[in-house]
């Protein structure tokens, strides 16, 4: 028979076995008096400056329409996604409208080449042919010569740029140091380092002072909370 700790130790072994997925809406703990506008299914405090919460339409992702947009309440909120094997991507929102955002994904460049040999050769099986051959490499670097020349790489990292707004994180009364360091995160050639890129999110949640928003999300809650009933 199967017992409640048996069921803990098999949540415990899913969680070690799972990549990452952050996901949650972050508002200041100065402003938790407003958070029940948003409709919160879930509210968590994350340390002496900043919460989280969830609702039922951001649970997984920020799609419109949705309780935080819908609220159009004067209380700025930075809803955050982080999925480790993939990418991280940010939004700030205040009176019903995206003052900022940014995304990064990590498999970008493999998909716009998947999307390129699609294009030229739709019986292709890119992956294959990207991949998987012998001839692999020498057919992969013809196609990113290919991708590159239809729009160059600093052309691509600067459209990575088109929705952020540097100016929407004073909605959170950072210091002129986090904006300075924010500045310094946010440009073309920091993203432009390969061997970097997966720190970016952690600096990120660094400069804000959130880095305890990690394996957090409604999911991961109403795990802990299973088990806290047992």
């Amino acid at each position: 028979m199967i017992g409640p700790s048996d069921e803990k130790d098999a949540k415990e072994q899913e969680r070690a076995t799972m990549s990452e997925f952050t996901s949650g809406n972050l508002i200041l703990n100065r402003n938790l008096e407003a958070v029940e506008a948003f409709r919160p299914t879930k509210v968590k405090t994350l340390n002496d400056e900043w919460s989280v919460f969830f609702t039922s339409r951001t649970e997984n992702r920020f799609e419109e329409p949705n309780e935080v947009l819908d609220a159009k309440s004067d209380v700025p909120v930075m809803r955050f996604d982080n999925a480790e094997d993939h990418g991280w991507e940010f939004a700030i929102v205040k009176s019903g409208k995206v003052l900022s955002r940014f995304g990064f994904l990590y498999e970008q460049e493999t998909m716009d080449l998947v999307e390129l040999v699609e294009r030229l050769d739709p019986d292709a099986d890119p992956f294959e042919d990207l991949f998987m051959n012998e001839e692999s490499d020498q057919y992969r670097a013809e196609m990113l010569e290919k991708l590159y020349a239809e729009k160059s790489k600093q052309a691509r990292l600067e459209e990575l740029f088109a929705d952020f707004d540097l100016n929407a994180f004073a909605e959170f009364g950072i210091s002129a140091e986090q904006s300075a360091e924010l500045e310094r995160l946010f440009r073309p050639e920091t993203f432009a380092e390969e061997d970097s890129v997966f720190e970016h999110v952690e600096r990120f949640k660094k400069i804000l002072g959130i880095e305890e928003m990690s394996w957090v999300s409604s999911r991961y809650e109403d795990l802990d909370d299973e088990d806290q009933v047992r």
